[in-house]
């Protein structure tokens, strides 16, 4: 990297700090900000600014900005999509290059520390013109990186600690808190038994007996150490971004939606087996966040393909519930439309339609092949040898019935 190169950015470091500092506006991380393929550009936002909503900040030149403005137009969008309103746009050139205006399309102003053309920015945020620097003869590259770090701080401190992703950091505490239970109980018992007891997937169970609950608690099971781990990565890499683009209750209902269809799913075509692990929830958030990443204008389709063909890979191994994973990532798909659509009826029906007919084919199975019929009856010595003998016997006598009435 050049000096000019290293002086351009350390101006736009510093018009940054002093939007953030001076006028609260908001520096998001990913996907508005994407700083490894546009180095040279911040994004920054203030809803209840009267001036300028949104502002870009940026050293490419001025000229350049007219072939912007697909990707412009959708931080716009996002932002209408988000907050409901479609945000007056700024773009700020950290150059001394003078061009004519009519090429330009939005409201923008050039800035250099001895130069300003276009709006004039000071009625609107006093001070602007003093916050860059003379280019820095000694230091420059130390002061660059200084300044990089204060602001990717406070994009971190911003988004990522408990306040302000609280369910995510939630979920994590709650599965690890499943799974010592899970290491306590499957060290006295079969790990099978374990995992019915604490809530797995097994249509015995779930269908048979009626315990309708087991397509939500499987999610906080988890087979392996390894498997806990992988998922609780991937939940917080995922689910740290897309819990900061929305409320926190729709946030939970993106991830319950998930879960619920990713269970149905597997159950519906697959023979009984058992069901555990988050994944088919992350596979939703994933895919919701890799969409809102796509309509931004961060990235496009193919810059995820990689990470599309390792999972669709991955998913063909033995023993992964790929079914429940392509439920997962149908239902992020179908709840991004909902929450980020103008009109919602189409969405909100199709989710409707798609559940609806899931649960009634999920209902409308016939069979259920006792695959641990041995391990059912251990489940019930269990609960009396945990002093609860009469759900014990009744238990035994449902289960029975179950035998019975699916066919085992």
């Amino acid at each position: 990297m050049d000096n000019q190169a290293d002086f351009s950015i350390t101006k736009i470091y510093e018009l940054i700090r002093f939007f953030h500092m001076n006028h609260g506006y908001a520096i998001p991380g990913p996907p508005f900000n994407d700083t490894l393929r546009y180095p040279h550009e911040y994004w920054i936002f203030k809803v209840g600014d009267p001036n300028y909503q949104l502002i870009r900040v940026t050293s490419s030149k001025a000229s350049a900005s007219v072939y912007e403005e697909k990707r412009i137009e959708a931080k716009r969008n996002y932002m209408y999509r988000r907050f409901g309103f479609t945000p007056k746009f700024l773009d700020i050139h950290v150059s001394d290059e003078e061009y004519d205006p009519s090429y330009e399309k939005y409201d923008y102003s050039n800035i250099d520390y001895n130069f300003h053309n276009g709006v004039d920015l000071e009625p609107f945020y006093p001070g602007i013109y003093s916050a860059i620097s003379k280019d820095k003869q000694v230091n420059d590259v130390k002061y660059l990186f200084s300044e990089g770090v204060k602001i990717r701080k406070a994009v971190v401190k911003k988004r990522f600690n408990f306040k302000t992703i609280p369910i995510t950091f939630s979920l994590i505490g709650i599965c690890i808190v499943v799974y010592i239970v899970e290491m306590i109980l499957t060290a006295r018992y079969s790990d099978v038994s374990a995992y019915i007891i604490m809530g797995a997937d097994y249509k015995t169970f779930t269908l048979g007996l009626k315990q309708y609950y087991r397509l939500i608690t499987n999610a906080f099971l988890h087979g392996s150490l390894l498997h806990l781990i992988s998922n609780m990565i991937s939940l917080f890499y995922a689910g740290k971004y897309v819990e900061s683009l929305m409320s926190r209750t729709k946030y939970v209902i993106l991830l319950l939606v998930s879960i619920l269809v990713a269970s149905l799913t597997q159950g519906i075509m697959t023979e009984n087996s058992l069901l555990l692990g988050m994944s088919g929830g992350i596979y939703g958030i994933f895919t919701y966040l890799m969409i809102s990443i796509i309509s931004s204008g961060a990235a496009s389709l193919s810059n995820f393909l990689p990470t599309i063909l390792v999972n669709v890979y991955l998913n063909f191994l033995s023993r992964t519930a790929w079914l429940a994973h392509l439920g997962g990532a149908v239902a992020g798909l179908v709840m991004f439309m909902i929450y980020n659509r103008k009109d919602k009826r189409g969405p909100v029906a199709l989710l409707v339609v798609m559940i609806c007919f899931m649960i009634y084919r999920y209902l409308s199975i016939k069979t259920i092949n006792p695959f641990y019929q041995a391990t059912d009856m251990e489940v019930a010595n269990i609960y009396y040898e945990w002093g609860l003998k009469d759900y014990s016997v009744k238990l035994i006598a449902r289960l029975l019935e179950v035998y019975k009435k699916f066919g085992g």
